[in-house]
């Protein structure tokens, strides 16, 4: 069995070796590695070659910089294995990670998609991130039941249930013949959109509960970096995307999940406003009102209620659905004197 390796390259030579020499070092030998190299300005470039010349696995496409959508998007069309999966050029992957995951895949008769734990790698060390559902294989209709329910966000907003492409091994024809790719328009959060786009093809899937093979490594972002409208303005187009996506399915009603989805961003980028050092305390809430009167969100929030027992949700949520903007600001400013 092939496994198409896609790995978008930007400006990542500190850590490209480390990434590329764990792919090189995996187990499962049938591997095609695609290096897209987006047109770096460092040396990561010249790296990709300099592998390709010791592994004759390697492909390196040298393209005009695009961002990583495009990149992966490039690997996806010029990928040839059964099996397509990724690995951001940043992050490294564990030895045994994908002959694992082969076996799982023979043993299953061809399962769809499979999916492994990660580490997630920051400061303070490593720690391991698991999904909160059962493991093990799942037809269509325990993806109906167990993974539609939060395919896009919790109830609780506890933590982000999209199945990175990076920790899944997804059938090349699943994504080939129902023309699943990433958008290239979104700046960011494009596994959001990639994720649905896929997984409501999929007929089964298999879950490595507990098998943690992917380090994901997480760079510690200046708190300082200024709040930028367009930000939300993605949130946004990714929503109505995700509409179009969900909105018609006949085997799940994805409305609330939508709602969800939205409300979450919106909790988000108002967490960033507050946050955001550059900006005097008016300018947070004239940010927090543009918000709160986005005609997107007051649809959201139309005939909606939360479920979550988390009091603080609640609270936030009552300000963002009644605009109370100088409410949250309040609240904000309550529970950071009191930490």
């Amino acid at each position: 069995m092939k496994i198409s390796v896609i790995v978008p390259v930007y400006n990542v030579e500190k850590y490209l070796h480390q990434c590329i020499n764990s792919i090189i070092a995996q187990t499962h030998r049938a591997l095609e590695i695609i290096l897209v190299n987006d047109d770096s300005t460092d040396n990561s470039g010249k790296i990709c070659d300099e592998f390709a010349e010791l592994d004759n696995r390697i492909k390196v496409i040298h393209q005009k910089n695009g961002g990583v959508s495009v990149a992966r998007n490039t690997g996806i069309d010029a990928a040839s294995g059964d099996y397509i999966t990724f690995v951001d050029s940043d992050d490294w992957i564990e030895p045994e990670m994908y002959e694992n995951m082969t076996q799982v895949i023979d043993d299953t008769n061809q399962t769809d998609v499979v999916m492994c734990d990660y580490y997630h790698v920051g400061p303070e060390g490593r720690s391991e991130m698991a999904r909160d559902i059962k493991g093990g294989l799942f037809d269509k209709n325990d993806i109906i039941a167990q993974f539609y329910p939060t395919l896009l966000v919790t109830e609780d907003f506890g933590g982000i249930p999209v199945l990175s492409a990076c920790v899944c091994l997804i059938k090349k024809e699943i994504l080939i013949n129902n023309e699943v790719y990433f958008d290239p328009l979104l700046k960011f959060g494009e596994d959001y959109l990639f994720t649905p786009a896929y997984m409501v093809h999929v007929n089964s899937f298999f879950y490595m509960k507990g098998k943690f093979y992917y380090n994901y490594r997480q760079h510690v972002l200046s708190r300082s970096r200024k709040f930028q409208r367009e930000w939300w303005e993605n949130f946004v187009d990714l929503h109505n995307k995700l509409g179009l996506l969900l909105e018609n399915n006949t085997k799940f009603d994805f409305s609330r999940q939508l709602k969800l989805q939205l409300i979450h961003s919106a909790f988000l980028s108002l967490d960033r406003i507050y946050i955001d050092k550059s900006f005097t305390d008016l300018e947070k809430i004239r940010e927090i009102k543009n918000i709160m009167h986005d005609k997107n969100l007051s649809v959201a929030f139309k005939k909606f209620k939360f479920r979550t027992r988390h009091n603080g949700i609640k609270i936030v949520g009552f300000a963002m659905k009644n605009k109370m903007a100088l409410t949250y600001f309040a609240y904000r400013k309550l529970i950071s004197s009191v930490k």
